[in-house]
């Protein structure tokens, strides 16, 4: 499932993260931003920092962009509804 495919890559990234080190953040989607959220602070609690978020897709009309308010996050394309 997502959540365990999410979960392992999260546990690889974290195994190589030096701490102190600065890292972007680069997933295909941001829907809710609850995830990207949580990946953020286990990497800033290895000792890491997020310097960026990056997506390609961003969803802001169910308001993605206010989980992740304390972090700089860029989208490359927004779309405003379901309608594509």
């Amino acid at each position: 499932d997502a959540t365990g495919q999410l979960g392992q890559t999260l546990l690889q990234l974290l195994a190589v993260v030096v701490r102190g080190g600065l890292l972007d953040l680069l997933p295909d989607l941001v829907a809710t931003g609850g995830t990207l959220k949580a990946a953020a602070e286990l990497i800033e609690d290895s000792g890491a920092s997020v310097i960026e978020i990056f997506c390609i897709i961003g969803l802001p009309f169910i308001n993605n962009f206010a989980a992740l308010k304390n972090y700089k996050l860029t989208t490359l394309i927004n779309y405003q509804s379901e309608q594509v």
